[in-house]
């Protein structure tokens, strides 16, 4: 499997919640990273890599679906990474317990959210759109963590930048499927509403039974950040978007 060398991180971090722990290590790209999907996209993460992962495995960054799909990558005890068939998968989440294997996925609007288990050493990332929160993506990557030896109060979760409840437009009529999550949507004139999938990601962590007091947001909004990719801002056809990456070290 390869590896890179490159130079120190100079890129001023959103995620200073993981300063703290010497074993892990968690990064959001900007712009000037690159558009981290597609054919450009392989060439961005590769230097990206270089870049800020010195002396690591190649990073596996998911190929989102919007749907509930988590990639788990080796067993209960590696400490290795295992062979790497595909650095692409299908899914929406990763967990895995190997030192040295970055792990990504995209977002450019929708939230990633970084998941760590410092007793077990076990680490995870979320792609959480509203449809692959809805389909339960969240809950299942706690699962996989579990399988992997974490207890959930150990689970420490940050919310990386994503868009944010001022600027999440849904029309109205589509708002039903958040009627679960109190105060999730707020109604504006003229058939809009904005909603709070911030609100709603805490929800469904709470659900899966991480403590309240082990959640963390960057509340970076990736619509007001131009330093971001944001769809709904940008409106790139085909869609570019950042990545979140983490990394047991």
């Amino acid at each position: 499997m390869k590896k890179h060398k490159g130079g120190e991180a100079t890129m001023d971090r959103p995620l200073k919640f993981f300063d703290k722990f010497k074993d892990v290590k968690a990064l959001f790209s900007l712009k000037a990273h690159g558009n981290m999907k597609g054919p450009e996209g392989e060439a961005n993460k590769e230097r990206f890599a270089e870049e800020y992962f010195r002396e690591m495995f190649y990073p596996v960054l998911s190929d989102t679906r919007h749907g509930n799909v988590v990639c788990v990558i080796g067993e209960k005890h590696s400490v290795y990474p295992p062979k790497i068939v595909d650095f692409n998968p299908k899914c929406d989440a990763i967990v895995t317990r190997c030192k040295k294997l970055p792990i990504g996925v995209t977002g450019a609007d929708c939230f990633v959210i970084f998941l760590y288990d410092p007793i077990e050493q076990v680490i995870g990332i979320i792609h959480a759109s509203y449809k692959s929160i809805e389909a339960g993506v969240i809950e299942e990557a706690v699962k996989k963590m579990c399988l992997l030896g974490s207890k959930v109060k150990d689970i420490l979760a940050v919310i990386g930048p994503g868009i944010c409840a001022s600027c999440y437009e849904f029309d109205t009529r589509d708002t039903g499927i958040f009627n679960k999550y109190p105060d999730s949507a707020r109604n504006l004139q003229g058939g809009k509403s904005l909603v709070d999938l911030a609100f709603i990601i805490r929800w469904w962590l709470d659900d899966a039974g991480v403590e309240l007091l082990n959640m963390w947001e960057t509340r970076i909004c990736t619509f007001e950040n131009t330093a971001l990719f944001s769809q709904r801002r940008d409106r790139f056809n085909p869609v570019q978007a950042g990545m979140g990456v983490i990394c047991l070290l």
